[in-house]
């Protein structure tokens, strides 16, 4: 009986080159928007059942989805024009959430998907890829939120007692309406002010605590990594350098992975 091994054949001597340029490649992402960089790992939560290992949904570290989120120890940005550059008080926000990095990443091959008449309503997914530098190994469920970009959100709030700040799920940039639930406008200016993000209540025009909140705003787009089209992208290359083998030397290239707004994630 004949064991079958690995093969490993000789290396051609064709002229044609299919190296990538890895210098090019990482221009591209460069000269691409800031996103903050959260990793994403497993909360150590204690499951509401042994079997399926559900996460808590009273959890207040991973709000019932079985990840938290951190960033790098010690981190802060370089904000100077050789760096990420200055950051607004909403994107200044944004990073300290977790203490995430800020990296370059470019987005493409937007998918925009709508389903008018599901069971549960009308659900919009939006799609698209992100590549980042091979330095930045990005990870499944990671959270990058573009500083660079802003899409609408609105989500409903509960005023809180003595007219304290409320801290919205994403930082707003600019609040275009709030509305209680009995059909009270609040105006910003006039009734309220967004300082970092946060809705502060201006003097005389607070809801009583507990009120319902219908709030409109815009924010930057979070997005979730979902899936890894090119978790691993590697090549060999030897022009001008010494070769290590007659393949030529290992080289990382950029990463791709596909992500889905966090907020469409969770209506599909």
């Amino acid at each position: 009986m004949t064991t079958t091994l690995p093969a490993v054949g000789p290396v051609g001597t064709a002229r044609a080159r299919v190296d990538f340029d890895l210098r090019e490649f990482k221009n591209l992402i460069e000269r691409s928007p800031r996103f903050v960089w959260e990793r994403s790992s497993v909360c150590p939560c204690t499951p509401v059942n042994v079997q399926t290992q559900q996460p808590s949904p009273n959890c207040t570290r991973c709000d019932g989805t079985g990840f938290f989120y951190f960033g790098p120890p010690g981190y802060v940005p370089d904000t100077s024009a050789a760096g990420i550059g200055p950051l607004d008080p909403v994107q200044q926000a944004v990073q300290s959430r977790n203490g995430g990095a800020i990296i370059r990443a470019f987005m493409a091959s937007a998918q925009y998907r709508q389903t008018a008449y599901d069971r549960l309503g009308t659900w919009v997914w939006g799609e698209m890829h992100v590549t980042v530098r091979p330095e930045n190994v990005i990870g499944y469920y990671d959270r990058l939120t573009n500083l660079d970009s802003e899409v609408v959100y609105n989500q409903i709030a509960t005023a809180s007692a003595g007219g304290a700040p409320i801290s919205l799920r994403y930082p707003a940039i600019e609040v275009s309406h709030i509305e209680a639930a009995n059909g009270t406008s609040y105006i910003c200016g006039t009734d309220f002010q967004v300082v970092a993000g946060d809705i502060q209540w201006l003097l005389g025009s607070t809801p009583t605590p507990g009120t319902r909140l219908s709030v409109h705003y815009l924010c930057h787009p979070a997005f979730l990594i979902t899936d890894f089209p090119h978790v691993i992208r590697a090549t060999t290359v030897r022009r001008k350098q010494i070769p290590q083998s007659a393949a030529g030397n290992p080289q990382q290239l950029p990463l791709r992975g596909r992500v889905r707004l966090e907020f469409a994630r969770e209506q599909s």
